[in-house]
């Protein structure tokens, strides 16, 4: 399904991007929450909004 406005690929892209430079902080566990926390900020981020 797509998001609305079909905004679908810049919002994969924003998560893409976000989730590798998450990654490259903390360790273990603190690692993997930063990925997901970028990722999913990344995405929000890259969507336009009105």
């Amino acid at each position: 399904m797509a998001a609305q406005g079909g905004y679908s690929n810049e919002a994969a892209g924003g998560a893409l991007i976000g989730g590798l430079v998450g990654s490259r902080f903390g360790q273990g566990n603190g690692r993997t929450a930063a990925a997901a926390l970028g990722a999913g900020l990344g995405a929000w981020l890259a969507v336009p909004r009105e």
